[in-house]
Formats: structure tokens, sequence, C-alpha cells
């Protein structure tokens, strides 16, 4: 939406000499006078959309009307209509109507999400020239400024990605949002908000279809992906928002909001048994509060989970920070651990996603070095420490919201919802090809922070069931490097038998099963590898004796 006329408004009202304001609004209709007076406080209740339809009739019959237009701005720009904020704002500024002493911030504001950080420069420092005047800046000016600059600096030095928005197998015209793909690369679950979300409703708040969770799985001979196919089980006629599924596919992380229940949004999950999907329940341990907890992501083994939360906890840093919980048992859960400033900020960090690499950490901050809203960051586990986030870079990032990342575990293609094209006001799933930006190394180890990773190492997996007497077992697998004896990855399995293990590809592995009550189970077993989004896939079953 970088049109030549937008770009060539900044210089003449930067020079326009404000106006003396406008005539009052006595003699206005009072149905009228009482419809802005509405506006006002939908505004204040953050119903944009209820501000935006309010105003409708307003906007014709007072085209330049300064309050009409400012309050219409600000909801446009919450609404990412930056078209229609920008002329609505810049209506504003040329009113000179002194009451709304911010709006030079807003219209900034709108500059910014247009891409044209210069032009939002000069509108935020000319709005921050006047805040000695007035003695306050509610809106931290500087923390904007060094957003634009950032995005000047990125956009000079854009990472070599390509991006391709998904074909309408995934997209609609509707929200598409929340993608995340399985360790296998056969399965992409997302988010939509289309017509044919259970019960077909609309969510009065935001007027926009009820959420939806949606699968799609690829085809294992052109590698495309096929039609997406709503979760029947998990669905509901409330939203149902998908967080993350488990790198083994097995388990779907919710997002639920359930009035009367949770009194915020907590997580809930859906377990895979026999092709089918489960009715989805409420997370059970120290994970869900009377806060948000808006995403969460489960290690590769199965042990960890990081998950974002409110939670106004003493070791809490900002709105929502990053927290990670330990299994103790196959029931059990230690108490949740702040992952600390080195990667949470005084700011909003809103989703996480773990690598089947075991390591390397995904997630969405409006700090760190964010180039406007919410941005891409990953770290890495070294050393027992997590290393400083990194900003993925532009055009992976942008100055509009990047919040769902998700990755295959060859590192090479990622998926992203965002708007990239002019047209769009909804969110899209788009793939990313990061084949000459690699961002994972792909060796998985226990003791990863000493391990050298060999530059062709690639992801494979070993999956498969472990029985005894005819029945599902719960025992713990251990993978051990049987060239030099350590130990790479323990799993358990779940309350099928089932154990699934990312590891890497072209090596031989001295495979130890154990369950109580049983004989314990060694071999040597060699995991091929394959190029490309699936990886190598064994499937093992072990079949233990008493």
């Amino acid at each position: 939406m970088h049109t030549r006329f937008i770009q060539s408004i900044l210089a003449s009202i930067l020079v326009i000499p404000l106006l003396q304001g406008q005539k009052t609004d006595e003699g206005r209709p009072l149905r009228d006078r009482q419809k802005l007076a509405r506006a006002k406080s939908l505004f204040n209740e953050a119903n944009y959309n209820g501000v935006v339809y309010t105003l409708e009739p307003l906007l014709k019959k007072w085209p330049s009307h300064a309050d009409v237009n400012y309050y219409a701005g600000r909801a446009n720009l919450e609404l990412k209509h930056y078209g229609e904020a920008f002329e609505q704002l810049r209506s504003v500024i040329l009113s000179g109507k002194r009451k709304f002493r911010d709006a030079p911030f807003w219209y900034g504001r709108v500059w910014q999400q247009l891409h044209e950080p210069d032009s939002a420069l000069a509108w935020f420092n000319r709005y921050k020239k006047s805040l000695k005047k007035f003695g306050i800046d509610p809106y931290d000016v500087d923390y904007y400024i060094r957003q634009a600059e950032r995005f000047k600096a990125f956009r000079e030095k854009p990472v070599p990605v390509k991006l391709r928005k998904l074909g309408p197998e995934i997209n609609t015209e509707f929200e598409e949002a929340c993608p995340t793909i399985n360790a296998e690369g056969n399965m992409l679950v997302f988010t939509s908000r289309r017509p044919t979300t259970t019960g077909g409703q609309r969510d009065p708040f935001d007027l926009k279809f009820f959420q939806d969770i949606y699968i799609s799985r690829r085809d294992s001979l052109s590698g495309r992906w096929m039609e997406a196919e709503p979760l029947k089980a998990v669905n509901t006629p409330e939203h149902d928002a998908n967080m993350n599924i488990s790198p083994d596919g097995s388990l779907l992380f919710i997002y639920k909001n359930i009035k009367g229940k949770t009194g915020s949004g907590d997580i809930w999950v859906s377990r895979e048994k026999n092709g089918e999907w489960t009715k989805a329940r409420e997370w059970e341990g120290p994970f869900n509060t009377s806060y948000f907890e808006t995403s969460a992501a489960l290690s590769p083994d199965g042990k960890t989970l990081y998950f974002i939360s409110e939670r106004p906890d003493g070791k809490a840093l900002g709105n929502g920070d990053i927290w990670m919980c330990q299994r103790i048992s196959r029931r059990e859960w230690a108490k949740p651990v702040n992952l600390g400033p080195q990667i949470n900020t005084p700011y909003d960090e809103i989703s996480v996603w773990m690598h089947p690499n075991g390591r390397t950490l995904f997630f969405a901050s409006k700090g760190h070095d964010s180039m406007g809203g919410y941005d891409i960051f990953k770290t890495e586990k070294k050393d027992g420490q997590w290393t400083p986030p990194v900003n993925l870079g532009y055009p992976i990032n942008t100055p509009d919201d990047e919040i769902h990342f998700t990755m295959t575990a060859d590192g090479k293609t990622a998926y992203l919802a965002s708007r990239r094209e002019a047209d769009e006001n909804e969110l899209n799933i788009y793939e990313l090809d990061l084949s000459e930006y690699p961002l994972v190394a792909s060796e998985i180890s226990k003791d990863a922070e000493r391990a050298s990773t060999s530059s062709g190492a690639v992801l494979s997996v070993i999956k498969g069931q472990v029985t005894g007497n005819g029945m599902p077992l719960a025992a713990e697998v251990v993978f051990l490097d049987e060239r030099t004896g350590k130990e790479v990855l323990r799993v358990d399995t779940d309350e099928d038998g089932r154990y699934f293990a990312t590891l890497e590809g072209g090596r031989r592995y001295k495979v130890s099963v154990t369950a109580e009550g049983f004989r314990k189970w060694e071999e040597s077993i060699y995991i091929s590898k394959k190029e490309g989004p699936q990886p190598f896939v064994l499937q093992r079953n072990f079949n233990l004796q008493p």
C-alpha cells in the first residue's frame, strides 16, 4: 500500500500552519452527537469494530470533523486498516484542533506501519518536540523511534529468504493464523476464522467468525499441502485456537477462554489416538492460572514445556513472559520457572516454539530489538544458558506483527502468519524458503552444548511402541552414540506405550529399553537420513519379555 501520493504528502503537511480549529458541534442533530459519544465509549472499551461501524455515517456527513476522524483513525489503526487510518488521521492533523495533541504520534504510527520509517521518524520527532510544552509522554515515543530506526537498518541488509503465500488449500479471504508443523513434516495445523466455523456464529466483540482449528497433510508424492480439514472432535461453537502440535504429532495444545470456567485464556490439550483426536480437556499441571496463558510448546523429548503466561509471579518481567516447566514423572511437573531477563523483557512475549533439535527456541516479542510490533527471535541453549535473542531480520520481520513461526526439521522451510500484500486485511499463512539462511544446527544431544555439529548433520525420526505380554508398557528408551558410548537422548513412552525421538541421521546408535518387571532390551540400530522437509522416519517396535 505504499503509493506515491502518500510519500509526497509529508513535506507539505509539516509546513502547513495549524488552523484555528473547527466550529463547535452546536446545531448538529442530537442523534449524531449521541453517535459520536457512543463511539468514544466503544473506543474506551477497545471495541474498535464498533467504533468504525458507529462513525461510518458521521464520516459521510462530516468528512472533516476532527473528533470523528480522530476516533475513526485510531480505531482503524488498531484494526490494521492502514489506508483508512492514514486519511483520517491526516484530516485531524490538517484540522489543527488542539485537543488532539497526540495526533502527530498516531500519524507517525501509521507511517511506521506503511513501511515508511523516515516519515514515521519525522512525525515522532515532531510529537516529541511538542512534549516540552505538555511535559508528558503517555506513549513512550522513544520506543517507537528506536523501532523505526531499527527497521531502516534491517531493511538495508535483508536476509536471503523467499516468501510464498500458501494457496487456497490453506488460505481463504478470512483470517488464517497460528501455523505449526510436526517433526515429520507431514502435518500442518493452524487456526482459521472462515464462515464454516463450528456453529457458524460471529464473535460479538470483533464481528469475525469464531476460531476453529484446521489440519492439512502433505502429499507424500507431490510434497504439496492437501485441502485443510477442520478438527471436528476438537472444535466447538466458541473460540478454539491452535497453540502448537507436539513434535511427534500426538498432542495438540489449544487456547481456550471459556466464560465462567477459565476467567482468562488457558492451555488445553487434545490427544491423537488411532488416527482420531480426542475432545479437548484442560492441561493438567501447574500451568494455568487466572491470568492469560497464550502459547505452549513441548520439547522433543516430552520432558519440558515452554509456555507464555501473564501471571504476576515475583520473577515476572513484563505482561507476557516465557516460562518453562520440567516433568518430574509421567504425571507430575515441577514448579514453573521464568526464563529470566536474558529472554523476557518489560514488554510482551506472546508465542513460543521449539525446533526438533531440542535446543533452539523461537518466540515472538515486542522487546529486544523489535522493528515494530511483535518480531520473531531465536535463542539457543548453550552451556546451560540461553544465548542472547537474535532478531530473524527483514523480510521475515516487519513493522507489523509477526507472531506464529514454525519450521521443518531440516531447518530449510518455515511457516509464518503475516500480512504481506497490499490488499490483505487479514492474516494469511506464508511459506519461507530458508535454504540460503540457516537458522538452526541439526544435531540433537543431551550434551549438545559441548557437541560439535557437522555441517552436513540432518535430523531423522525414530518412533514406535513398547509392549510386553501384548500390552503397552510404561518404558524408558535411551539412545547412546555407539562410537563414543555417550548418552544422546532419553525419552519415555506415553500412556499407549508409544515413543518418539529426533536424532542425527546417518549414524549408528545403541538402544536400551527398560520397563519395570521386564527384561532390559538392548540392540544396535542404524538410523539413515534424507534431505528435504520430511525427514527419514524409522518405525521400530520393542516387545519386552517378563
